[in-house]
């Protein structure tokens, strides 16, 4: 018999988390020789070639874990971009974004709620980074989940795609401790500097490092994706 693969988790969560999970359970699918089965999440109607299962196999290998630690990296950089090409309607909006110098994603939203469990970091160090590199606070193009417009939660809701591409189309993006930005770096073009959370919590200022590898919160891992 086939093998047969299939994360029943996924759409459960974020747009971010449900990119970790679905590349995971498609480079092990793709290791062992398996056909993947996914229900529905966002990316079926955003992206190119990606749809629904509609009938499970009932023996199939089922991944149900976040897939968010170095050792779950089994793809790379140059797969993540041939795997994933928008539709027609999200590459026209891709195309029509313009590129911006600067690009900042405030990571609040949810976090907000449990401060003791992750970092909020302070506007002021992303100003300070943006200063770093040449620029003034005016400069910068913010993006926050604070706004109408960067939903992250994965309820088949795609009004947050304006904002995960002007992310992608960033000259400099200064990523949040996110996934969502995570993926945004590792989709686009942009030179990237990341906030370093280390293990701390809370309200906080930071450094920024060059890259997308610092780890978005505490008790997580940093992440060196091959090619990014």
């Amino acid at each position: 018999m086939p093998q047969v693969v299939h994360t029943s988790t996924l759409g459960q969560r974020g747009f971010g988390n449900c990119l970790f999970q679905w590349f995971y359970a498609k480079a092990y699918a793709q290791k062992i020789g398996a056909t993947l089965e996914t229900p529905y999440w966002t990316g079926c109607a955003i992206f190119e070639g990606i749809s629904a299962t509609k009938d499970f196999s009932p023996h199939a290998i089922d991944l149900f874990d976040y897939y968010q630690t170095q050792d779950s990296l089994i793809w790379t950089r140059q797969q993540a971009k041939a795997w994933l090409k928008f539709r027609p309607n999200y590459q026209a909006i891709f195309e029509a974004t313009p590129k911006r110098p600067i690009v900042a994603h405030l990571r609040y939203g949810d976090y907000q709620c449990n401060p003791q469990r992750y970092a909020l970091i302070q506007k002021s160090s992303y100003v300070a980074q943006a200063k770093k590199l040449g620029f003034n606070e005016a400069d910068i193009y913010w993006v926050s989940d604070g706004t109408s417009t960067a939903r992250i939660l994965d309820s088949g809701d795609v009004s947050f795609m304006p904002d995960f591409i002007r992310l992608m189309r960033a000259e400099i993006l200064l990523r949040g401790n996110s996934t969502f930005s995570w993926w945004a770096a590792v989709l686009g073009e942009s030179e990237v500097y990341s906030p370093v959370v280390g293990d701390r919590t809370n309200w906080l200022d930071c450094e920024f490092a060059k890259g997308n590898w610092p780890k978005m919160t505490a008790g997580w891992q940093d992440l060196h994706l091959d090619g990014c």
